[in-house]
């Protein structure tokens, strides 16, 4: 599973979930941000494009 996967942010208003989606399909919930309830909708999305890439680097060393 080295590099076959991809993280995928999903916003559903104040919350942020990070999920893992193996190449076969599945998806497995890694962590759940929950932001102030604002309606800042970028300040969440530029949170989630600082958290990725760390957490994508931690998997990858991990494997």
């Amino acid at each position: 599973m080295a590099n076959n996967f991809q993280l995928i942010p999903k916003f559903v208003r104040n919350e942020i979930g990070i999920y893992l989606v193996r190449q076969t399909g599945e998806a497995i919930m890694l962590a759940k941000i929950i932001c102030p309830d604002d309606k800042q909708l970028g300040d969440n999305v530029a949170l989630a494009n600082e958290f990725l890439p760390i957490m994508r680097k931690r998997i990858k060393r991990s494997l």
